[in-house]
């Protein structure tokens, strides 16, 4: 609220109502908001009168916004990922809403000034958007040390995306942590094709499979490993299911991306110590139990 002087939106619901929840990382915070309707004005005197100077990442969880700086404006839809920049005149209008706002100080952009206003279209805008809401409902589960960590996280997936937009891709070497973190989420997503493989995972990322291989080296891993680990976790969790205990081991095996029923079992044991069929059987004994 240091940015802008809200102003309420009438409304026959009486007494207006507002949440405010702000997670502070190491040189970045995030701010999730659900608020009525309110309107509000950045003019020049207020940028110079306040000299705040940094870049939001904001995105519209839920409700209408409208943005206008200059002659443009802008009607953005639950989803939309906005860019604002704090030193540049704004004006805002928004019914009720819930915004989810990354904040970063101008010096940590090592991007043009020039900003582009929507970043809708980037693979990588998906993971952020994804990552932004998953921290925000998930704040109070996390300990001190894990907040800064997911605000971390959260900075180098920003800094990529900006990175990308003017240059048509990015330096996997400065967002290190923000990178490994984005692909293991689109491992745990794609890892039930079958197809999916480091390949797919570059271009998913925007990124060089050799850009890809550093991150994960740099940790001692391996990109195929960390699929076929995924595929394999699933597996185990689809066995331990009682809502799939009708289903046959072939069709889990398939479910979690594989298509040669002998290497899903030889691959499950070699991990776990046990068959799959070992391994339901195990789960469904403890479950009698209780």
């Amino acid at each position: 609220m240091r940015r802008l002087s809200p102003e309420p939106v009438a409304t026959e619901g009486g007494a207006f109502r507002a949440r405010l929840n702000r997670i502070q990382g190491d040189g970045a915070e995030l701010i999730d908001v659900v608020s009525d309707g309110w309107t509000a004005r950045r003019d020049k005197e207020r940028c110079r009168r306040d000299g705040i100077d940094d870049i939001s990442f904001d995105l519209l969880a839920s409700g209408t916004s409208t943005h206008s700086g200059g002659m443009d404006e802008r009607r953005l839809r639950p989803g939309d990922l906005m860019l604002v920049d704090s030193a540049r005149p704004t004006d805002w209008s928004r019914g009720r809403h819930r915004v989810i706002s990354l904040i970063v100080p101008r010096d940590s952009v090592q991007v043009p000034a020039r900003f582009p206003f929507s970043l809708q279209t980037q693979a990588m805008a998906a993971l952020l958007k994804s990552h932004l809401l998953l921290t925000a409902d998930r704040a109070a589960d996390l300990s001190p040390e894990q907040r800064v960590l997911a605000i971390r996280v959260a900075s180098d997936l920003a800094m990529a995306v900006l990175q990308t937009a003017h240059e048509g891709g990015f330096d996997a070497g400065q967002f290190d942590t923000g990178l490994h973190e984005a692909a293991g989420r689109l491992i745990e997503k794609e890892c039930v094709d079958p197809e999916f493989g480091p390949r797919q995972l570059a271009v998913a990322l925007g990124c060089s499979r050799a850009t890809l291989y550093r991150a994960f080296s740099a940790r001692g891993e391996s990109i195929a490993a960390a699929i076929w680990t995924a595929r394999l976790e699933r597996a185990r969790l689809l066995l331990s299911a009682p809502r799939h205990a009708g289903l046959a081991i072939g069709d889990i095996a398939f479910r979690s991306g594989f298509v040669d029923h002998p290497t899903f079992n030889r691959m499950f044991k070699r991990r776990y110590g046990m068959t799959p069929q070992e391994a339901r059987q195990s789960h469904q004994t403890v479950a009698a139990a209780f």
